[in-house]
């Protein structure tokens, strides 16, 4: 929004070319801000590309699940800057799912909740008011009032849920009025598509750790 006051004339009155001026200003404004805001979200992007392939062979290094998986929160805190960040994961030791949130662990069941929906569905689910929303469940999903993304973590076949990232989401882009984007930045997607692959290797290699360990006795 931009405000003027017209001193060259006595009445303070703005005539045509002044309208035309004005409005040139406000568009040369708008497309500086855009391509600033734009060098910023790449370079946001940048940022977060770097931190999960500097870590990537971190996420083999890990011999229990529990651990694999908080790293992961931990990797998720980082990348998004909030401490809201879950990830539902089924233990092949005892075949029961667990939640991981701030650094513990309880064991859940999938009743319900936009867990529920997207193990069900499959697909990732982006939720921009979570007590607006049908799906919503604050006794197993992440109780918050901030837009939400849950984000299924796959085996190699594409065919088995390994675990759901669950992560509130703050908007980084700017908004105003009623103009607001109700859906996640394309560039945050891809991010997270790319931990959701790194998880699935690590997790289908430590299941068959596992189960050799399991069958040779160790």
């Amino acid at each position: 929004m931009i405000q003027a006051l017209n001193k060259k004339t006595p009445e303070g009155v703005f005539d045509k070319n002044d309208e035309v001026i004005s409005e040139i200003l406000c568009k040369m404004i708008y497309n500086q801000l855009k391509q600033s805001m734009e060098y910023s979200d790449y370079a946001n992007y940048d940022y977060k590309l770097k931190k999960i392939v500097n870590n990537v062979h971190k996420f083999y290094l890990e011999d229990n699940i529990f651990k694999l998986i908080s790293f992961c929160c931990n990797i998720l805190i980082t990348l998004f800057t909030t401490d809201n960040v879950s990830i539902l994961f089924r233990n092949p030791e005892d075949d029961k799912y667990y939640k991981m949130f701030s650094g513990k662990h309880k064991e859940v069941e999938i009743t319900s909740g936009i867990i529920s929906k997207v193990c069900t569905s499959k697909k990732f689910y982006f939720c921009f008011s979570t007590y607006n929303d049908d799906y919503f469940n604050p006794i197993i999903d992440i109780d918050t009032s901030l837009p939400m993304v849950t984000y299924p973590v796959f085996d190699k076949k594409n065919e088995e849920i390994l675990a759901v990232l669950q992560i509130e989401y703050t908007m980084s882009k700017l908004s105003f009025g009623d103009n607001i984007e109700k859906k996640m930045d394309s560039l945050d997607l891809d991010i997270i598509n790319l931990l959701a692959l790194n998880m699935s290797s690590s997790l289908s290699h430590l299941r068959f750790k596992l189960k050799n360990d399991k069958t040779s006795g160790k």
